[in-house]
């Protein structure tokens, strides 16, 4: 009875393409396999992990939709946060300025971002291989300043990241949550925002309407880079170390989250709301397998296999429909 109530909802409903849709879908499974599985996983303490690791890596994967919307990406971005929490934190230690570990990595990350962007937008050189350069080169910056180790002379009043807390909830939680509104809102309402679907949806046309196709590119992968500035922080802060070998598989992780979460590489598509629930997801399921002690290695496996199903979600958008519908479909038949 059960199933043939499920069977009769699902096809009378209509997918209309990822959203964020799939995302929820993934917390709801997370959710019910934490429930059956693993009861920790729903604990107070574990969720408030999940949202911390989300609100840490939430600034690149907001950057990342930006770029997405615009039809770009950045593989970089991994590297240079590495390079942004080596630059902070030296500069920390040696100055004992907060100003300067925060200004240093800024000026950088604006200089970084200006000419990925440029290269791209101006000389219209190929991104996969200028942002793959950039990687290389944020890489073995961080590794030459910090003589290939890991930086742990940062003085603990760098740690208030960790420490700062409002009514039981991390700081860091409620200033990603009012990021993602007050950005979700701006994407959906100001024009200067607008201007980036209008450009990912057609480039040529928004020139033509006088609009500065390759000033919006620069100016948001200038942007992206300052997103990875602020996880380079929050993780220096965090640990009160700095690695230049951390954040290998950031920019995956991010455009995955943010496929996931309704994104798509072709352009003029996609939320701040939706990257963010795509982030959580992917957060959640991979807190899912460690707390399982399934081995770690499966956690590349998991990310790979959402990545794929989003995009052909994007390409066939009833694939869980009909996939659905054929399995109730054997279920009513043996009951």
């Amino acid at each position: 009875m059960m199933f043939s109530q499920t069977n009769r909802f699902i096809r009378g409903y209509k997918w209309k393409g990822l959203g964020v849709s799939f995302s929820i879908f993934l917390l709801f499974i997370c959710a019910t396999l934490g429930l059956l599985f693993s009861p920790e996983f729903l604990s107070i303490k574990n969720i408030e992990i999940i949202l911390f690791t989300t609100a840490t890596y939430l600034p690149v994967t907001l950057g990342t939709q930006a770029l997405l919307i615009l039809g770009r990406f950045d593989l970089s971005l991994g590297a240079q946060a590495s390079l942004y929490g080596i630059i902070a934190g030296t500069s920390y230690a040696y100055t004992d300025s907060v100003a300067v570990a925060v200004i240093m990595p800024l000026v950088s990350a604006t200089l970084l971002g200006m000419v990925c962007g440029t290269l791209i937008a101006k000389f219209r050189l190929d991104q996969l291989v200028i942002t793959l350069a950039i990687m290389g080169i944020a890489r073995s910056l961080a590794l030459l300043f910090s003589d290939g180790r890991v930086v742990t002379t940062i003085p603990s009043g760098f740690d208030w990241v960790q420490k700062s807390v409002l009514s039981n909830i991390p700081d860091l939680v409620l200033i990603g949550l009012l990021t993602v509104i007050i950005l979700d809102i701006s994407f959906k309402n100001l024009t200067v925002f607008r201007r980036l679907y209008a450009v990912g949806g057609n480039s040529i046309a928004a020139d033509k309407s006088g609009i500065s196709a390759d000033f919006i590119v620069i100016t948001t992968y200038i942007a992206a880079a300052i997103g990875a500035v602020a996880v380079g922080l929050i993780q220096t802060g965090r640990t009160l170390s700095a690695s230049p070998l951390i954040f290998s598989d950031l920019a995956i992780y991010a455009i995955a989250a943010c496929l996931v979460g309704g994104g798509t590489i072709h352009g003029g598509r996609g939320s701040m709301v939706g990257g963010a629930l795509g982030l959580l997801a992917i957060v959640s399921t991979e807190n899912l397998i460690l707390i399982s002690e399934v081995p770690v290695y499966w956690r590349q496996l998991v990310i790979g296999l959402l990545l794929i199903i989003a995009l052909t979600l994007q390409v066939k958008p009833d694939f869980i429909t009909n996939t659905l519908k054929v399995v109730l479909f054997r279920q009513d038949r043996r009951d």
